[in-house]
């Protein structure tokens, strides 16, 4: 079939996705196509399931998480996120989650808080208000 009958049918009531379920059976290596990029999309969409691991999302949306412990009064922890955001960082959220103790929060006991500064592209401090150590989980969102 020549190239010029091929670009006479019209494809205007084809679904999109029956296209890309095509482009992508012939999307090879060296073939010259790139299904994941018909709809402006990054091919990327590699993540890292481990404790400290990331998620890229397909609109280019990063999602990174991990822990971090600190001590003392004041402490400081630098933590570093497994990836570098390439644009932005949107957020970051850090919560105690001690497993050696348990807090309640109607028993009247004191909770110390964290302090999150000097968010980067590429990590954050998390401060440690309490007196104690405690571990931390760290999620943060960018692109």
């Amino acid at each position: 079939m020549s190239a010029n009958i091929v670009a006479k049918n019209d494809l205007s009531n084809v679904l999109d996705e029956i296209i890309l379920d095509k482009l992508k059976n012939v999307d090879g290596e060296g073939s010259g196509l790139d299904a994941d990029l018909i709809r402006g999309l990054p091919a990327d969409f590699t993540c890292d399931l481990s404790e400290n691991g990331y998620t890229k999302l397909p609109n280019g949306l990063i999602i990174q998480w991990g822990t971090a412990q600190a001590t003392g009064t004041n402490s400081i922890e630098n933590f570093t996120f497994p990836i570098t955001f390439p644009n932005v960082t949107f957020s970051v959220v850090v919560t105690m989650t001690d497993d050696s103790k348990e807090f309640d929060p109607h028993s009247g006991i004191s909770i110390p808080g964290v302090t999150i500064r000097n968010i980067t592209n590429t990590g954050c401090q998390i401060v440690n208000d309490g007196n104690e150590t405690h571990k931390f989980k760290i999620i943060a969102i960018g692109y």
